[in-house]
């Protein structure tokens, strides 16, 4: 769990971290240069999803 103190709001406790893969860490399919380190670093706090969908604009 990350424990988050937010001045004048308390204290934010995370457990679970969702991301969304295409444009949020990832350019053009490929995961953005420092992520992997990051999420690494996440990993030992919290349990996270990394979500990908594929949508046809063109259908």
């Amino acid at each position: 769990m990350l424990e988050i103190k937010i001045p004048g709001h308390g204290i934010l406790n995370i457990s679970h971290l969702i991301l969304d893969y295409n444009g949020t860490i990832s350019c053009d399919g490929h995961l953005l240069q420092g992520i992997k380190e990051r999420l690494a670093d996440l990993s030992t706090s919290l349990e996270f999803k990394c979500e990908m969908s594929v949508i046809n604009l063109f259908s």
